[in-house]
């Protein structure tokens, strides 16, 4: 019972199913802006907190915290030097809708509120460094 598993992780592992996907995310980064972190790879579109940016302009994102290329990694402390990431901004949007309701019982106060955040969306060019 213990070999026939072990050989279905092995052929699982050696499967050029698995070898796409690992191939996939050859080289990514973790990055922090807007104090959160995001984990991105090149040509993917992630959306951000807003940034004080303008519609097709080029940025560099210097707060890069881990690098990963295939079975290389590097991690800073807390940042890593000389990393860069480069993106374009596509847009500032609107995020969703959020509903907020609030009320004070045994007086029959009640309020109901709406808030939507702005974000700004990237388009992630290139991880160089």
């Amino acid at each position: 019972m213990g070999a026939f598993f072990h050989d279905a992780v092995i052929e699982w592992w050696e499967s050029p199913i698995h070898r796409t996907h690992k191939e996939e995310e050859s080289l990514y980064a973790i990055i922090r802006t807007g104090g959160k972190q995001y984990k991105v790879a090149e040509k993917t579109v992630i959306s951000v907190e807003k940034l004080d940016v303008n519609k097709d302009d080029t940025i560099e994102l210097n707060d890069v915290l881990m690098v990963a290329d295939g079975d290389t990694v590097r991690v800073g402390t807390p940042a890593l030097e000389g990393v860069k990431v480069t993106a374009k901004v596509l847009d500032t949007v609107k995020g969703v809708k959020i509903h907020g309701f609030t009320y004070k019982p045994k007086k029959n106060v009640q309020r109901h509120y709406g808030h939507r955040q702005w974000h700004t969306q990237l388009r992630i060019e290139s991880i160089e460094g």
